[in-house]
């Protein structure tokens, strides 16, 4: 009877709850037990702290998550945007390079005639060439509000300063292209467009016609222009944004770091 009444005893005693960090820590102000006071409250604090240094260190790693896919992104985008703005400049170059022959050949008509039984010499000019891809990236960037989630302030200023080109840029293509649009009403009446055997368009200039009205000329050399300042403006700005790409690449573990 006394075996099984000790052991009911044990249980009741094992069962007790513990008594809560609150209430220990009220226990020993009561005894003044400032030992155990100052290691309740030790571990109190460390308890704090690690949490603090896990949620912290949970948002560190969350941010640089951001923060890299933010990158491969616009490291994609600026080599779709370099492939658009180098096929553009080929055709602003085939514009200056025809004119730049057709003005030098003014006072040779022969020269003249023969340019204009070339085809397509001098028939893009009307053109101005768009890049889309490329002046939009800017306003997608400025619009996303990622740009803070970027580490590097030396990085997200180069990215800052080149969606701030991209914008003008794309400011000053319109206006050129209005221009353009302005000019052709000049220039139309000395282009020729014929349809082949083979379905295909061609098209040629009458250079010696051209020449022989001022107000045409006056439009060629606004045109020329147009496509001098824009094409100059999208080296630029290729030149700028190869730079930031291989910043970025930098970043991102890319062979074209140049670091």
């Amino acid at each position: 009877m006394n075996e099984r009444a000790s052991q009911a005893e044990t249980v009741a005693a094992n069962a007790t709850p513990k008594p809560s960090r609150l209430t220990r820590l009220r226990d020993a102000l009561r005894a003044r037990d400032w030992i155990g006071i100052g290691i309740e409250l030790a571990v109190v604090t460390l308890g704090v702290l690690l949490a603090f240094q896990i949620d912290q260190w949970g948002e560190a790693r969350q941010r640089a998550r951001d923060e890299r896919q933010f990158l491969d992104r616009l490291y994609g985008e600026y080599g779709r945007a370099l492939e658009e703005m180098r096929e553009v400049i080929r055709h602003h170059d085939r514009v200056m390079h025809d004119f730049r022959a057709g003005f030098a050949a003014r006072d040779d008509p022969a020269r003249l005639r023969a340019y204009s039984t070339t085809l397509n010499f001098g028939c893009r000019a009307g053109y101005l060439g768009t890049a889309p891809f490329s002046d939009t990236a800017s306003q997608e960037l400025i619009n996303s509000g990622k740009l803070n989630s970027i580490s590097d302030p030396k990085l997200r200023s180069e990215i800052r300063d080149l969606a701030t080109t991209q914008a003008w840029l794309k400011d000053r293509a319109e206006a050129g292209t209005q221009v353009a649009r302005d000019a052709a009403t000049y220039l139309n009446p000395y282009y020729r467009y014929e349809i082949m055997a083979d379905g295909t368009s061609t098209c040629s200039v009458l250079w010696n016609g051209l020449f022989s009205n001022s107000e045409a000329v006056t439009a060629a050399v606004r045109t020329y222009r147009m496509h001098e300042l824009v094409g100059g403006g999208r080296r630029d700005l290729l030149h700028m944004t190869e730079r930031v790409r291989a910043d970025i690449g930098c970043r991102l573990g890319k062979p074209e770091c140049r670091r």
